[in-house]
């Protein structure tokens, strides 16, 4: 039952249109503040599926879920970054550096994961970035 339920909000995804989806994405904005752990990490899922790419509310939103108290929320909205982040936003990628520290190994496997899907391939900028931020030491890699 659950898979179909699934497939039912994949399907009514892929007609939504960006005027649609702004309504749903002002819909669950506030259930990323939400005093439940758990309602905050399907949040963050949900706006993965239905913000705009590029949408700078939702990426705020995103980057201070990064800095949630549990490490699921943290990785869900890294893991959510690529789907809303424009390719090669530096914005970002800056913000996912710092969480390569993270004191959860599956938050910083997810920032990797992250940076990679959004600096893309041959991205001289994103090389220099991480040079950056690596030679200034990992106690400024905290966002």
């Amino acid at each position: 039952m659950r898979a179909r339920v699934r497939h039912v909000v994949v399907e009514a995804l892929e007609i939504m249109t960006d005027e649609d989806k702004q309504v749903a994405v002002g819909m669950v904005m506030p259930y990323t503040q939400h005093l439940e752990s758990r309602v905050r990490h399907a949040a963050v899922q949900a706006l993965a599926a239905i913000a705009c790419r590029g949408d700078e509310s939702v990426l705020g939103v995103l980057a201070a879920r990064m800095r949630d108290p549990q490490p699921a929320v943290r990785k869900a909205a890294l893991q959510a970054l690529p789907a809303v982040a424009d390719l090669g936003n530096v914005m970002c990628m800056d913000r996912v550096i710092g969480r390569f520290v993270d004191p959860d190994d599956g938050v910083a496997r997810a920032a990797s994961k992250a940076f990679v899907r959004i600096a893309g391939k041959d991205n001289d900028g994103a090389i220099g970035l991480l040079e950056s931020r690596l030679e200034s030491g990992s106690s400024k890699m905290q966002v």
